[in-house]
């Protein structure tokens, strides 16, 4: 062949060339294969789906919307349209095989026609329900990808006929227990009847359906195993559960009283009528596998052991007496506290004797509390002292000096009697007059008599004013008998009504009376008032600090305060029942007590702070919503908030936060973050405020 004909016969081979690479590019675009085949029965969502003779499959390199998002159910929906109930050709990741939710990452193609079939993963790039997720761990390249492959014209046989497929799982919620991690109770030991006690958890819904309404029931259980036919502590309500979300769950309140003492496992029954058709009912029961609960009614028993000199009661100025306490399996003693005849009760320490007191007969009252305030019944035992000591024979010495001296005396005056006869009547009045003012300070009986602290506070300030005093009343926690005995009481306010405040002391920048001290490492505040400033808000503003409707509810309801000495004035006071509060003053005192938590360093002082601030707004929102509401114990101001948020879901985060104040107060610790518990409390005051929801709006 000439080489003029063989350049024409080459140029047609080579351009041959390239349209058939061409070609082979634009059809093929990239290497793929069939690894395995099935039939699509159950499409999750837009980007998976589950197949037979394969399992679950995630479409490789690609992202569509999840749930809840735009667009996911039309991504699901198109997926669908593609595969479901077709047989599609599966092209398995090579090189990483599955993701690490253990669904197998792949390429999969459905029929198209008889020389072609289609990429589903590119197919839904195209359409716009997804978006490429290229990830370098597996073998695929998404950028290389075309919409149709050419495939054999004579596939391979069949497979055998696959078992029918499973019927996809029914829509159901299913709930279970969160975990350890966030359930707990405020203490491990409680009084019955007495106690105030929290427990709580966290609810799940892991099921695919959203939940109704449900109950979740509380328990103390002898073993693990919690069931409805254990005792019943109380119960918390759910309105609704999402998928894959949670709720908390909490009960708090006084310890039921029809719980026997012992040590219990705490649990909890979700969905305890049985309500929700769950896909799986096996799972609504736990418990809290770290810690008991001792629950201790039964007060502490006491005995007093001591040698008696003849018989069961008779002893002398030597005999040794001593008591001792036990509490079985309870709680533990706390203290024992015993008193001679009529005495002020004082705390046992060490043994002791009668050695100072007089012959004949004698009483000694005791008892013991526990550490869970359990007071047992005082116990009396009778005695009687058959020696002289010291003081009596003193004292009888004296009697024998006194008789021979008024003899002496008396010879004496039946000379000059008539004229001393006078002035020895004013001697012997007078002395006898200022021997008696003494002795009746000395024994003037203090009401509030089981609490040495008190009783040493009440003398002292008799000592100081016992001619200008006319009542002595204890306000505020350190006096709320209601409260848990595990408060944490060192806040002592004491309201002293006098005759004049001409002879109490004043500061140098204000004509206001009152003292503040340590005593015994507890705060104690001291105001003193007079009854006429109780007739005239104004006056009372010049005597004292505190708010004039607070005040006068303290002092008027017997429930809000402890009389602690002198006579009863209450019903000196005016009536409650038309006060006009000032909200201004109420509110501003709580947030006073929030900002001195903000400027605080310290941050045990700075929670203390946060907690009166707390307890402080609870009180104004229990007299701005209810007029009538007229008490300032911390428990009664937490029930009636709960009652009001009732009907007004504004003060239901206030109940959250009040009961959060309580826990500090019995634990030292908030159940919630501090710093972000003030701040978010900070924000929602501020907000209804804004909002116009309390007495004044913001501008």
């Amino acid at each position: 062949m000439s080489k003029r004909n063989f350049h024409p016969f080459l140029v047609i081979f080579t351009v041959s060339l390239v349209l058939i690479s061409l070609n082979f590019f634009i059809i093929q675009g990239y290497a793929w294969e069939i690894d395995s085949t099935g039939t699509a029965y159950y499409i999750v969502d837009g980007d998976t789906l589950d197949v037979t003779s394969v399992g679950r499959i995630r479409l490789a390199d690609i992202d569509t919307p999840e749930s809840g998002d735009s667009g996911y159910a039309a991504a699901k929906n198109y997926l669908n349209s593609l595969v479901y109930n077709k047989e599609v050709y599966v092209d398995e990741d090579n090189k990483t095989g599955n993701d690490p939710n253990g669904r197998m990452v792949a390429v999969i193609y459905v029929y198209y026609n008889e020389t072609h079939l289609k990429n589903v993963n590119k197919a839904l790039l195209v359409a716009g329900h997804a978006v490429i997720y290229d990830f370098d761990n597996n073998e695929f390249n998404p950028y290389t990808w075309t919409l149709y492959v050419e495939y054999q014209p004579t596939p391979p046989p069949p497979p055998p006929p696959p078992p029918p497929p499973p019927p996809p799982p029914s829509e159901k919620p299913d709930l279970k227990d969160r975990g350890s991690d966030y359930s707990g109770l405020n203490t491990n030991q409680v009084s019955s009847g007495s106690s105030y006690f929290n427990i709580y958890c966290d609810v799940i819904n892991i099921g695919n359906a959203s939940s109704d309404a449900f109950n979740v029931y509380f328990l103390a259980s002898t073993d693990s195993t919690i069931t409805i036919q254990d005792y019943f502590i109380g119960s918390d309500s759910v309105s609704s559960l999402e998928i894959d979300s949670y709720d908390d769950v909490s009960w708090s309140g006084t310890f039921p009283s029809d719980i026997p003492d012992g040590t219990y496992f705490l649990g909890w029954i979700i969905d305890s009528a049985d309500r929700i058709d769950e896909s799986n009912e096996g799972n609504n029961n736990a418990f809290i596998a770290s810690q008991h609960l001792l629950v201790d009614g039964t007060p502490p028993s006491t005995l007093i052991t001591f040698t008696p000199k003849s018989g069961s009661n008779k002893i002398d100025k030597y005999t040794t007496f001593y008591l001792s306490c036990s509490d079985g399996e309870g709680s533990g003693v706390s203290s024992i506290f015993y008193k001679i005849d009529n005495e002020l009760l004082i705390e046992f320490n060490d043994n002791f004797t009668l050695k100072n007191y007089y012959s004949g007969t004698h009483t000694i009252s005791y008892y013991s509390v526990d550490d869970l305030n359990n007071i047992e019944e005082v116990r009396v035992l009778t005695i009687n002292k058959i020696d002289l000591n010291y003081r009596e024979i003193s004292t009888r010495f004296n009697i024998l000096l006194v008789l021979i001296a008024g003899i002496l005396v008396f010879t004496f005056n039946i000379v000059i009697y008539k004229r001393l006869k006078i002035n020895l009547k004013k001697v012997l009045f007078k002395n006898k007059h200022e021997k008696e003012a003494k002795e009746r300070i000395m024994r003037e009986e203090i009401k509030y008599d089981n609490d040495p602290l008190i009783n040493s506070i009440v003398k002292d300030l008799l000592k100081c004013y016992s001619d200008n005093i006319i009542a002595i009343y204890g306000i505020g926690s350190y006096f709320e008998a209601s409260l848990p005995p595990n408060w944490v009481k060192n806040d002592l306010d004491i309201i002293l009504f006098v005759k004049s405040l001409d002879e109490i002391p004043k500061q140098d920048w204000t004509e206001i009376r009152y003292e503040k001290k340590e005593v015994n490492g507890n705060h104690l505040w001291l105001g003193f008032n007079t009854l006429e400033a109780y007739q005239d808000k104004n006056k009372f503003s010049k005597e004292s600090f505190s708010n004039y409707e607070w005040n006068l509810i303290d002092m008027k309801h017997p429930e809000n305060s402890k009389l602690l000495y002198g006579v009863n004035i209450q019903a000196q006071l005016p009536e409650t029942d038309n006060l006009i509060f000032d909200y201004n003053d109420v509110l501003t005192r709580g947030l006073y007590h929030l900002e001195k938590s903000l400027k605080e360093k310290d941050i045990f002082t700075a929670m203390k702070e946060c907690s009166k601030g707390i307890f402080k707004l609870g009180f104004y929102f229990c007299i701005y919503f209810d007029p009538t509401f007229r008490s300032t114990s911390i428990i009664e101001i937490g029930r009636k908030l709960q009652e009001l948020s009732v009907n007004r879901k504004s003060i239901k985060s206030l109940v959250d936060f009040y009961e959060d104040a309580i826990i500090f107060r019995i634990t030292d610790h908030y159940k919630t973050e501090f710093k972000e518990l003030r701040s978010d409390l900070l924000s929602y005051i501020f907000s209804l405020l804004d909002q116009g929801v309390l007495h004044k709006k913001m501008g």
